[in-house]
């Protein structure tokens, strides 16, 4: 597998209290969304509940602990708020936006 970058986690992060406080699922998502941070994209980092539930191999209600978590900690904000939308028979879903507080 070829290397492509890496993942920017200070080290002042790392080891504040408000990560080292986190359950291993919260700093996994943390990490996770990290990754999806390109350097001009908070606050549109798109993560849905799916996408943590299939990261962690858990359930929903573990994802919703662990988003709670994250944003308990001031780590992370919700910026937009997912739906899904059913008019007209077309079946159209956005997933949750987020800003990290972290960076």
């Amino acid at each position: 597998m070829k290397a492509n970058g890496f993942i920017r986690v200070e080290r002042d992060l790392w080891t504040s209290p408000e990560v080292t406080g986190l359950s291993v699922n919260a700093q996994v998502i943390l990490v996770d969304m990290l990754y999806r941070h390109n350097g001009w994209n908070n606050g549109k980092i798109s993560y849905s509940w799916a996408d943590a539930r299939c990261r962690l191999g858990c359930s929903f209600s573990t994802v919703a602990r662990v988003f709670a978590e994250l944003r308990a900690a001031g780590l992370i904000e919700t910026t937009v708020k997912g739906s899904f939308d059913h008019k007209d028979g077309v079946r159209k879903g956005a997933c949750n936006q987020y800003r990290l507080t972290c960076i």
